[in-house]
């Protein structure tokens, strides 16, 4: 188990045609629990399983969690958001910056969890990635991002959690992750930031980051995976009596 992330160009972004104020995309959400069974919703909230939750809220906190045992030996649970934002002004480069949070963890290899963060520009070219969105590791991350990036340019956020979990070898195994984000005009811009005004998609809204109405809260998040454990070892008990 070990923590791996990349940064990945954290320059002026490729000069696109910028959109116009109140043109930007409504935000996409995705969250699914398949077991194998699938449940999946295209807007924020939660849905779970016997043995998993995945979570997504306007506040760009996305959240998974679940466990495998005997009688309980696959999950996959996926959270996703997608949102853009633009900064209208007078046009030159602008600096902004991110806050994000990335967890995730497993206590064997069977299950392995993942988080990340991306920004990317209008030709869905990477500008800045943190997390590995293919690549499964334990990691624990919280930082400022800073973002030399272009006014009146139109910008897209891919972030998200992931949990894949099959019961091999007979181990019993779980875990978590989770991502918090926030975007917003670095106060070391050395500009006018009240020329500026940020725009999010529709449905997205910062206001509510890092908590977001609908996001479990950690005791919650425990107590629920602690009750479903404990029906899982109550139907292997039975099983094998």
């Amino acid at each position: 188990m070990f923590v791996r992330f990349a940064v990945v160009c954290l320059t002026a972004a490729t000069l696109i045609t910028p959109a116009e104020a109140g043109s930007l995309s409504a935000a996409a959400y995705s969250a699914s629990v398949s077991t194998p069974s699938v449940v999946q919703i295209h807007s924020p909230g939660t849905v779970t399983a016997s043995n998993g939750l995945a979570t997504v809220t306007d506040g760009g906190h996305a959240e998974v969690s679940g466990f495998v045992t005997y009688s309980q030996r696959y999950l996959n649970a996926n959270g996703y958001i997608g949102y853009d934002f633009e900064f209208f002004g007078p046009d030159g480069s602008i600096n902004v910056d991110a806050d994000v949070a990335l967890y995730s963890q497993s206590n064997q290899n069977n299950v392995i969890t993942s988080a990340y963060f991306m920004v990317q520009n209008a030709a869905s070219e990477n500008i800045f990635v943190l997390g590995d969105p293919y690549g499964f590791d334990n990691m624990d991350i919280t930082q400022t991002v800073h973002l030399e990036l272009n006014a009146n340019t139109l910008y897209h956020v891919l972030t998200g959690a992931q949990l894949h979990g099959n019961r091999i070898l007979e181990i019993d195994a779980s875990g978590n992750a989770y991502v918090n984000s926030r975007v917003y005009l670095s106060p070391q811009f050395g500009g006018d930031a009240s020329a500026y005004t940020m725009e999010l998609s529709p449905g997205i809204s910062f206001d509510n980051a890092g908590s977001g109405s609908e996001a479990p809260e950690p005791a919650s998040m425990g107590m629920l995976l602690g009750g479903m454990a404990a029906i899982g070892l109550v139907r292997r008990h039975r099983k094998m009596n």
